[in-house]
């Protein structure tokens, strides 16, 4: 099976539907400057969270300064955090990404006392703290390990059935797409499907 390409799009996709998958109405809250999915609005009942979601395409999350340096931007203002990104679980020829949950006062915590002292870049530049205890390669973490401290965590399969339930996930490709649907239509799963294109002249 061809990998399924990771994309931004793709994890705050995952992120909307692993909501939807606890019991919640989700719906985007589109004010301005926000990219599609970045910012949901979760009700359960009585219960109205205002989340906000981060993704990367490495294990890390990343946060931006207020311009005016008092603080960090958007996280203060959800009432929860929640984390898109590539599993580094292997779940046979299937991809896997892990959504985790933060609090976000105890993200603002972690991201202070990291960035303490220290000079920044520009508030423009995003400060990057790794999940897991050691970085990857080549990235500009300050701190690691801060998978830790999620309240949650999920591994979410990317199977043909949780693919054609995420609400703005795009397939990476024409033949991501067919693959996909062809699947469904018969009931198998997507790395059981050949798709070969001719050109008849």
């Amino acid at each position: 099976m061809r990998e399924i390409e990771i994309t931004k799009k793709l994890l705050r996709a995952v992120a909307h539907h692993f909501l939807e998958s606890r019991g919640y109405d989700v719906a985007r809250d589109k004010r301005r400057g926000a990219a599609p999915g970045a910012r949901l609005i979760a009700t359960r009942g009585a219960e109205k969270l205002k989340i906000a979601v981060r993704t990367s395409k490495g294990r890390e999350v990343g946060l931006l300064r207020r311009v005016d340096g008092g603080g960090w931007r958007t996280v203060p203002e959800v009432d929860e955090v929640v984390v898109a990104v590539k599993s580094r679980k292997n779940h046979g020829n299937h991809t896997s990404i892990e959504v985790l949950g933060f609090d976000p006062d105890t993200l603002v915590g972690i991201f202070d006392a990291v960035t303490k002292g220290k000079k920044m870049c520009d508030s423009d530049t995003p400060v990057f703290i790794a999940l897991d205890e050691k970085a990857e390669k080549g990235s500009t973490s300050v701190g690691v390990g801060l998978r830790a401290k999620a309240k949650w965590k999920k591994d979410i399969v990317l199977n043909a059935q949780i693919l054609s339930a995420l609400p703005q996930a795009e397939p990476s490709s024409l033949i991501e797409r067919v693959k996909r649907e062809f699947a469904e239509l018969n009931g198998v799963a997507i790395d059981k499907v050949i798709v070969e294109f001719r050109i008849i002249t």
